[in-house]
């Protein structure tokens, strides 16, 4: 939104984009943002287990709100085959990789470096913006929610992204 501010932009993948409009994926600035997988679990969980504001992330909260700790739910729900059903989840090469499974993108920033990434794509397009915060979901430490299986575990979860990403627990 600081950069597009009337843009209807949404999750879309690199591929559908590709796809559908090849000549200015060729051409235009492509840029993505990752964040640590293990962070984004927690905060995935923090969020949608507190989200009343749709019918969709509500239902989740019901849902989420089921598990008896967040060990619990990772142990139980978070595997290879349930976390693309709902987006928060979803790991991110499938929406970073291109048709062939690579990643052409011309700039992969990252949560952790957002303002610096964030300055750095605003002045490769040529827009001056600042970038807000919205939606902050807890102040935390996402280490504080693991312990060595639990962070072992999504480590297998989402072992693709973290080797692309270059990300570590730590």
């Amino acid at each position: 939104n600081a950069l597009y501010p009337n843009a209807a932009v949404g999750h879309k993948t690199a591929s559908w984009y590709q796809a559908k409009y090849p000549q200015q994926y060729n051409d235009f600035f492509t840029y993505a943002f990752t964040r640590n997988p293990w962070d984004r679990v927690v905060s995935a969980w923090s969020f949608l287990k507190e989200c009343t504001d749709s019918k969709h992330d509500g239902k989740w909260a019901d849902f989420l709100n089921t598990f008896s700790s967040f060990d619990d739910f990772v142990f139980t729900w978070l595997h290879p085959e349930n976390i693309t059903r709902q987006i928060h989840f979803a790991p991110q090469h499938l929406y970073i990789c291109d048709n062939l499974g690579g990643i052409s993108l011309d700039y992969i920033g990252k949560l952790e470096t957002i303002n610096d990434d964030f300055n750095h794509i605003a002045k490769s397009i040529g827009v001056n913006a600042e970038l807000k915060q919205l939606n902050r979901s807890r102040n935390d430490n996402y280490k504080t929610y693991y312990n060595d299986k639990t962070a072992e575990h999504v480590a297998k979860v989402y072992a693709r992204d973290i080797q692309l990403f270059g990300y570590t627990f730590d």
